[in-house]
């Protein structure tokens, strides 16, 4: 064997050994209104709102975030709900400039504005590169999943939705968002770990403002884990709610808002969870706590001292806190669970 053909090798092995992991963070309920886009001037430079979170989002492969409400010119809402929710065309800048590269549509404000609305979404979502599931045409399209193609392996995001109006779930002939019965998804989790390394359900559930998780809800994520998920992520609740391990793969019933700008009476909560995979090695989790209070940071997110969600977390993950430790990112004190 030649000099230069045995120095390739070992160039190829050592690139192998120190291949870097591929980083999934995971963002809760994301929406940006036109006041807060005016009030911080984000239109201008979206520095002036989320300078504080830059350093997070943009140290991840991959950012996925649940997208309440739709892009569209369309002004004609959906009269039977109280709340339909629109974004200002500049959101897409917003999300091209966080690094958010994944956005679901499976909840109950993506048809908000009619199919028109869902269409133009995601027509934007598709010109901005941003991937996007959770809702589609009819239950299939819907239903279809995020797939990456990663060096620990394909990588598969399922995007689902358990929230009413019964009238935005997809059937086989209609458009509409992902609803599916237990049994369906025990089926379709089986399918695609049969077929894909890593399986993360991401899915809209359960009662706003509730910490408890309701009884389906653990029903379903102990079904999706047993069915093959790596990990349960869950959305909607606007607050943080309870998180378990079962069988060594951890539930997040509601990681609660990211940037959701309205001000609620209720004061919201929300975290990140930053999913390590590397292939053939245990799962490792990085939390980060938010300050999404925006009565106190007008619309401006930021990083929760750890205290303060350490003081969260003690009554909502008794079951997890014995897989974490803390760690630091820079400056920045976080708490990293490892999954065995």
């Amino acid at each position: 064997m030649k000099g230069h053909e045995l120095l390739a090798i070992i160039i190829a092995i050592c690139s192998v050994n120190n291949a870097r992991a591929t980083t999934l963070q995971f963002w809760g309920d994301f929406f940006i209104s036109d006041r807060a886009m005016n009030q911080t001037k984000a239109n201008i430079d979206p520095s002036n709102m989320l300078a504080e979170i830059f350093p997070i989002t943009r140290g991840a492969d991959y950012n996925i975030v649940n997208m309440e409400g739709v892009i569209t010119k369309n002004q004609v809402p959906w009269l039977k709900k109280e709340f339909n929710l629109h974004m200002p065309v500049g959101t897409i800048s917003i999300m091209k400039s966080l690094g958010i590269n994944i956005a679901s549509l499976a909840n109950n404000h993506s048809l908000d504005f009619g199919l028109i609305g869902l269409i133009e979404t995601q027509s934007q979502l598709k010109s901005a590169g941003i991937k996007f599931g959770g809702a589609g045409f009819n239950l299939e399209d819907a239903i279809k999943p995020v797939v990456i193609d990663t060096q620990e392996g394909r990588v598969c995001i399922l995007m689902l939705t358990r929230t009413l109006p019964k009238e935005f779930w997809a059937s086989d002939y209609e458009e509409g968002t992902s609803y599916i019965s237990f049994s369906r998804t025990r089926k379709l989790i089986k399918q695609l770990k049969s077929s894909y390394d890593w399986v993360f359900p991401y899915i809209h559930w359960g009662k706003e403002g509730r910490i408890e998780p309701k009884a389906y809800q653990v029903k379903l994520a102990q079904l999706m884990i047993d069915a093959g998920a790596d990990a349960v992520i869950g959305h909607h609740p606007h607050i943080i709610q309870n998180i378990e391990v079962y069988k060594g793969k951890p539930i997040f019933y509601s990681i609660g808002n990211f940037i959701f700008n309205t001000k609620p009476p209720s004061t919201p909560e929300g975290m990140g969870v930053k999913i390590r995979i590397s292939r053939n090695k245990p799962l490792q989790a990085t939390i980060f706590g938010l300050d999404v209070n925006n009565w106190k940071t007008e619309f401006k997110p930021k990083i929760l001292p750890f205290s303060e969600y350490e003081r969260l977390l003690k009554d909502r993950a008794k079951s997890l806190l014995q897989y974490c430790q803390k760690a630091f990112i820079g400056k920045l004190k976080v708490l990293q669970c490892d999954f065995k």
